[in-house]
């Protein structure tokens, strides 16, 4: 005979349910206080957050060398689009200044991975007139 999960669950709850309910509301109590904040990330040491925003930065200094390709071609003549490179330097402004301005500390992945956006976009914006 197969059980549902819905009722396994009410199973569990009926066996210990009220020893389940009282730890949550005394770590929620713990919270509310202040005493224990609750662990979000478990599994992710501070190092590992580290080394994943630096590859995250760099992946996107990836993207913005495709720029140099159509700051060529504006150049030479081809006369490209100038909604692209406009929503990258505004996109990537923003991104600067909010990992710039972030406060106790400045986020510094974030901002040298939108720098080159906004450089490349800018001289992209600027070549495609």
């Amino acid at each position: 005979m197969q059980v549902s999960p819905g009722t396994r669950a009410r199973a569990f709850m009926r066996k210990r349910g009220r020893g389940v309910q009282r730890w949550m509301a005394a770590l929620a109590e713990q919270w509310r206080r202040g005493l224990r904040q609750p662990d979000t990330r478990p599994f992710l040491t501070e190092r590992t957050v580290m080394t994943l925003g630096w590859i995250a930065t760099a992946a996107p200094v990836t993207m913005y060398v495709s720029y140099v390709d159509q700051i060529r071609l504006n150049l030479s003549g081809e006369k490209g689009s100038m909604i692209q490179p406009l929503a990258t330097v505004v996109n990537c402004s923003l991104w600067a200044a909010y990992g710039f301005l972030r406060h106790p500390k400045r986020d510094w992945p974030i901002v040298l991975a939108n720098a080159p956006g906004i450089v490349l976009g800018a001289l992209s914006l600027a070549t495609a007139f």
